[in-house]
């Protein structure tokens, strides 16, 4: 398997100067209760004092007389007690990465994903870890989502939702769980795609099997919010579904049936702005998930081919610049 290193170099040519390094970011998400918000925080601290986010760390509040006390007092002194420990370890980690062929994305990073930052504000994650082809974050992405235990008739939808991307030039999102998710990474690559699997557990095992051929061919991307080694929890699966629909110009749900989900991934989507496609069109238990009562559009019944018609035309639609997604009325089968 080549080695599937990602380059430093931003994609849009321009220099990486003024990004944090990996050690630094990593060092940040090593102080204990800092969380997301309090990363974002300090990464403002460095830009306003123009100092070195290694340095704002290392030195901590006694360096940065009234800016300092203009600031949190919780993060100044949580950094006081541990920002030379945790600036140790950020370059542990860091060394961890680059031996396992792992790429860390800092937020503050030109190739970082604008369209995630502007979605997610201090909710962004401070960094995305990755393996295989960076420059596809770049590149214009649909989602297909939905539950783990499909029917066939469900796995060929999300076949044919991811075929659609496809053919209108989307990158295909999705979560890398069994079932739906799958489906629509194989049959995203089978169309001659690629495919981005937001995972929710740490890279640094083995490369997931559904990836591996696209991995080879420089079409797919394996993506986590989580540090390297870090075991699948259920809070990092929730942050990864955010993540999905922020990242998704269109997001596709076939065959929901868990709130925390794929059907959270199309209601946080709605929250965006972004066109959210749904199906089956009634299923029994449609009165029980709120994507049912929400502005979505229902994929009809039938042959894929009308399913991958309509998404087509939909994508079209969100692509238009400054034109609002139309919205036939809460649930109407288009």
């Amino acid at each position: 398997m080549p080695n599937h290193e990602y380059s430093e170099e931003p994609v849009n040519g321009t220099a990486a100067a003024a990004a944090s390094s990996v050690a630094e970011i990593l060092a940040l998400r090593c102080v204990p209760g800092i969380g997301r918000k309090g990363v974002h925080e300090v990464l403002r601290w460095a830009r306003e004092l123009r100092a070195p986010l290694g340095e704002v760390i290392e030195r901590g509040p006694k360096a940065w007389g009234n800016f300092a006390r203009e600031q949190s007092a919780h993060y100044g002194a949580t950094l006081a007690e541990h920002g030379g420990e945790a600036l140790a370890a950020g370059a542990a980690y860091a060394e961890v990465l680059a031996e396992a062929g792992i790429t860390c994305l800092p937020v503050d990073h030109p190739n970082y994903p604008e369209r995630l930052r502007a979605a997610l504000g201090w909710n962004a994650p401070e960094c995305l870890f990755g393996v295989g082809a960076l420059h596809l974050l770049q590149e214009p992405m649909g989602a297909v989502v939905g539950g783990v235990r499909p029917d066939e008739c469900t796995r060929n939808m999300a076949g044919a939702a991811a075929r659609a991307l496809v053919e209108s030039g989307a990158v295909v999102l999705s979560g890398g769980a069994a079932g739906v998710d799958q489906a629509a990474h194989r049959a995203a690559t089978r169309a001659g795609g690629a495919t981005i699997a937001i995972l929710p557990e740490g890279l640094g095992g083995p490369v997931p099997h559904f990836l591996r051929e696209a991995l080879d061919a420089g079409r797919a991307l394996a993506v986590s919010e989580s540090l390297p080694g870090e075991v699948w929890r259920k809070h990092a699966a929730v942050v990864r579904n955010d993540t999905i629909a922020a990242l998704a110009r269109l997001v596709c749900v076939i065959g929901p049936n868990r709130p925390m989900g794929s059907i959270r991934t199309g209601m946080t989507a709605l929250e965006h702005g972004r066109p959210v496609l749904v199906y089956p069109p009634a299923p029994p238990h449609a009165a029980s998930m709120p994507l049912y009562s929400a502005p979505v559009v229902l994929l009809p019944e039938g042959p894929p081919e009308a399913t991958v018609a309509t998404i087509k035309k939909h994508w079209e639609l969100s692509e238009a610049p400054g034109q609002p997604w139309p919205s036939k009325g809460q649930g109407e089968l288009f």
